[in-house]
């Protein structure tokens, strides 16, 4: 009889594992990656594996002739919630760029879309302040950027909570991205002090 019991208890034990292993790959799969992914969005998918992950796009922001029939083409999820670029040709598009303004994506620590840029500081200390215009001429804007190998950047767009504050006001994340190689240059970058993001 012992050994059943300590037979079945054993299984019990092994699918709580095996859950746990899913669970943790769900977690994984909402879990910002810098250099890798954003969520279960990842630089080199094909726009069908995009479409598979969250659906038909919304709109069509841009669409670039690169050269040799290749293009940039950059859709858009439910109004900016989602926003991701690829490169190729028609019928062989992949990621290249990928932004959220969604506060469900976190970091390692917990940091997301809403959180306080110090806390972002504190997880990414080697992050540099950078501020300068989007290729899409959305003006101005700080972020805070982790560049990692083979042209690959992730940028943590920041802002004041309040604007009506400007001395005081936190500085909280409002916007995530992954850049790889092929992705639009963003113009005239600058240097910003990262005393700035510690509010």
């Amino acid at each position: 009889m012992r050994r059943v019991v300590a037979f079945v208890v054993a299984g019990s034990l092994l699918a709580c594992a095996g859950a746990n292993a899913a669970g943790g790959s769900a977690g994984r799969d909402a879990l910002v990656r810098p250099g890798v992914a954003i969520g279960k969005l990842r630089l080199g998918m094909s726009l069908s594996q995009v479409q598979r992950v969250i659906g038909r796009h919304t709109l069509v922001n841009v669409k670039d002739e690169l050269g040799f029939k290749r293009h940039y083409v950059e859709l858009d999820w439910n109004y900016g919630v989602w926003t991701v670029g690829f490169v190729g040709r028609e019928g062989d598009y992949r990621v290249v760029k990928i932004a959220t303004t969604t506060r469900r994506e976190r970091t390692a620590k917990g940091n997301a879309v809403g959180s306080r840029a110090r806390r972002l500081v504190a997880e990414f200390p080697r992050g540099v302040c950078r501020t300068g215009s989007d290729a899409d001429r959305r003006g101005s804007r700080t972020r805070l950027e982790l560049v990692h190998g083979r042209g690959v950047v992730t940028r943590f767009y920041v802002g004041l909570l309040d604007p009506k504050r400007w001395s005081s006001s936190p500085v909280v994340v409002q916007e995530i991205e992954l850049a790889g190689a092929g992705a639009p240059q963003l113009q005239r970058p600058h240097p910003c002090p990262l005393s700035w993001l510690r509010r």
